[in-house]
């Protein structure tokens, strides 16, 4: 009897012991009621402001933990009776970059009764949010790319506003340059990239391939495209079958609708973009398109500074283009002529501009007509006023909220520390961590059960405590916060933009004295151009500068 006893617990000691590791193919099960691991999470400021409240929002919603608990546990949230927890935040950023990064403890305890997959469901919660974060960083990008089209669309309106309030009629500002290399066939691709096209037959499951094919027949004849699928699979991991990422559009410009292609494809991860060569337009990334530059001279009229034009056309026609932002192009002065390297294709865009842009004598009257730059004053000051009440309204209600806050934690603190039954838990842990590191390896496994058993009824009676002192309010304040922090920042960039027009208002204002109306209009609509020129600079190097967010997890767990 004894013999067939040990048999049979031999055999099921085999069956245990096998059924431990995983298949092939199969994820290993951990076995834990309890898990802990430390991540850092890194973003730009201006696509995330990384803070605790952002944090605790993101792992709480919809996307992160309760899709996490059905992946984990096959359960609806509200069934759930696991607790988990991140705290111990520390921040940091780069004053270079808008850089920013936040590092805190993620912990997960289940009870008894709930299946032991606490490094599972820890895992989920990390992916979940590595997910959500990407999506939207993709998101941004994209609205970025049509934010910048937009801001790009303003700016030649200024330019046109600029050239009719100077009565561009007469006296050419420069001779433009004879375009000898201009090839026919190249012009009727960059007319047909100008066309309006309908795109709603996209979806963000379409194949690359697929969606290159619409394109090239969006427009009549059809386009000669040649992808470089060898570059675009080695130097940016896309090939024909890549889902483009983006949804149906419909009147949208030819060369946008291109633009926004590749930000799909590669979800800002590669630069992917296109030249037309001899009539076909050649895709691949922006390191093997062809780049050809050729050098054009420019005769500047005598009554035009060379130096205040060659600022303006750097300002007006592809302004990332040139070699001070980052660019290939240059521009250099010799007696009154500009000597312009470029691509052949922004060479004509030069002429264009040139053919254009003319001057004319202006009359010069002491008695300018200051009503509408006081006007402007007046409602500037308003608005300011206004800003400046909301954001001290904010703060005061921030400031309120954090105390509320305070208060339910201190509450939560002193039953922690005042019940008996927790101080009992945190000495039993104390001594079987002590006790796990002195323990032989046969020891272990039981001491390991016994701290994720005292683990797990250490974080059930601080959950009791957190609803005991108001859990829900403190849910709730904590979203109200985070709300009001968005909302601040918000306010103060507007309060910023304001004060800056203002003081541009004032300074007009002041030096009109000697202007006559006609120039000081000259001098408004110039400065409108510069504004949008810079407003189109900041985007662009907001788009190129940004990087994808990034979690990291590390620590002991």
């Amino acid at each position: 009897m004894k013999s067939k006893m040990t048999l049979l617990i031999l055999a099921v000691s085999i069956l245990l012991i096998g059924s431990a590791y995983p298949k092939e193919n199969e994820k290993p099960i951990y076995n834990t009621q309890s898990a802990r691991c430390m991540v850092k999470i890194t973003a730009d400021q201006d696509f995330l402001a990384l803070s605790p409240d952002t944090v605790r929002a993101l792992l709480n919603s919809t996307d992160v933990r309760d899709k996490a608990i059905r992946e984990t546990f096959n359960m609806s949230p509200r069934e759930f009776k696991g607790v988990f927890n991140a705290d111990t935040f520390v921040q940091s950023s780069t004053r270079s970059t808008s850089s920013q990064s936040i590092q805190f403890w993620l912990d997960v305890a289940l009870p008894e009764d709930v299946k032991p997959v606490a490094e599972e469901f820890m895992d989920a919660l990390i992916n979940n949010m590595r997910t959500v974060l990407l999506e939207s960083y993709k998101k941004y990008k994209v609205n970025l790319q049509i934010e910048i089209e937009n801001s790009r669309l303003l700016h030649n309106q200024l330019l046109e506003d600029f050239k009719t309030t100077m009565n561009l009629q007469k006296n050419p500002v420069a001779r433009p340059a004879t375009d000898q290399y201009e090839d026919p066939q190249n012009a009727q691709v960059e007319e047909q990239m100008k066309k309006t096209v309908d795109m709603s037959a996209l979806n963000p499951d379409m194949p690359f391939e697929e969606a290159i094919n619409i394109i090239k027949h969006s427009v009549d004849p059809p386009l000669e495209i040649f992808v470089n699928w060898r570059d675009l699979s080695d130097n940016a991991s896309i090939d024909k079958g890549t889902p483009i990422g983006i949804d149906p559009v419909s009147n949208i410009e030819l060369g946008l609708a291109l633009k926004l292609l590749f930000e799909g494809v590669s979800g800002g991860f590669a630069d992917l973009d296109y030249a037309v060569e001899k009539g076909i337009v050649v895709i691949a990334t922006g390191d093997a398109l062809p780049l050809q530059h050729d050098t054009r001279i420019y005769e500047v009229s005598p009554n035009v500074e060379p130096a205040e034009l060659a600022g303006i056309i750097q300002q007006t026609v592809e302004d990332n283009s040139w070699y001070d932002v980052g660019g290939t192009g240059t521009i250099s002065i010799h007696a009154n002529k500009l000597i312009i390297n470029q691509t052949g294709s922004i060479h004509k865009k030069i002429n264009v501009f040139l053919q254009n842009l003319t001057i004319d004598t202006l009359p010069v009257s002491p008695a300018p007509d200051l009503t509408e730059l006081t006007a402007n004053q007046q409602n500037l000051q308003k608005e300011q006023q206004g800003l400046e009440r909301n954001v001290a309204v904010l703060k005061a209600q921030r400031i309120a909220v954090e105390e509320q806050i305070a208060g339910i934690n201190h509450e939560v603190e002193k039953k922690m520390n005042e019940d008996a039954v927790t101080k009992e838990l945190q000495q039993l842990i104390t001594e079987l961590e002590q006790a796990r590191n002195e323990s032989k390896d046969d020891k272990k496994l039981e001491v390991i059960e016994k701290i994720t058993e005292a683990k797990v009824r250490l974080a059930e009676r601080r959950q009791t405590a957190i609803k005991e002192a108001r859990g829900d309010e403190l849910e709730r304040l904590n979203g109200i916060l985070t709300d009001l922090a968005f909302k601040l920042a918000e306010s103060k960039a507007s309060l910023e933009t304001v004060t800056k027009q203002l003081t541009q208002v004032k300074s007009q204002l002041r030096s009109t004295a000697a202007f006559d109306p006609d120039i000081l209009k000259i001098k408004e609509a110039r400065q409108a151009l510069e504004a949008a020129a810079n407003k189109l600079n900041n985007l662009n190097n907001l788009y190129t500068n940004s990087s994808s967010p990034t979690v990291m997890v590390f620590g002991s767990r």
